[in-house]
C-alpha cells in the first residue's frame, strides 16, 4: 500500500508540470507550475520522501510508520484541497489580459491528474494509517499449546 502512496505522490509532482487550464479552444494553456502547481510539487515531493521513510520503517516500530502515514494523510488533504479550489476557480490570462470569458476555461490534464492522484493518495494513506494502528491478530497456538489445551 505504501508503494501506491509513493506512486500517487509522484503523479502529483509530474502533473504540476502539465497544463492545468485551457482557454480559447485549447490555443492557450496554463501549466500548473505557473500557479499552485508550485505548491503541489513540493507537497508531492515531501509525500514521496515520507512514503519512502514509511516503507523503510515497515520492519521497525509501528509508531514511526504510523506517524509517517498520518503525515501522508495531511499532505494528501492539502493537495486535494488545492486541486478542488483550482478546479472551481479557473482563469487564464494571456499577456496580462483575462481570456476566461471569451470561450470558457476548461480543466486540463494536469489538474485532472492532480485531482485523481490526490484522491488515491488520500484513500491509500488513510487506509494504511488505520491498518498501522490496528493491533496485530493473535498468533495461532503452537502444536504444544494445542495438545496441552486438549
Amino acid at each position: 500500500m505504501v508503494i501506491g502512496i509513493i506512486i500517487a505522490a509522484a503523479v502529483v509532482v509530474i502533473a504540476a508540470f502539465l497544463p492545468w487550464a485551457e482557454a480559447l479552444d485549447g490555443l492557450v494553456s496554463v501549466k500548473g507550475m505557473s500557479g499552485d502547481g508550485q505548491i503541489t510539487v513540493v507537497l508531492g515531493g515531501i509525500g514521496i520522501l515520507v512514503g519512502l521513510y514509511a516503507w523503510g520503517a515497515l520492519g521497525g516500530g509501528g509508531r514511526r510508520r504510523r506517524k509517517a502515514l498520518i503525515t501522508e494523510v495531511v499532505l494528501a488533504v492539502i493537495t486535494l484541497a488545492i486541486a478542488i479550489i483550482d478546479a472551481t476557480n479557473l482563469s487564464v490570462q494571456v499577456g496580462g489580459v483575462d481570456v476566461s470569458g471569451t470561450s470558457g476555461v476548461d480543466i486540463a490534464v494536469g489538474l485532472w491528474l492532480t485531482l485523481i492522484a490526490a484522491i488515491v493518495w488520500l484513500v491509500l494513506s488513510a487506509v494504511a494509517t488505520v491498518k498501522a494502528g490496528a493491533p496485530a491478530p493473535p498468533a495461532p497456538p503452537t502444536r504444544a499449546e494445542a495438545v496441552d489445551a486438549g
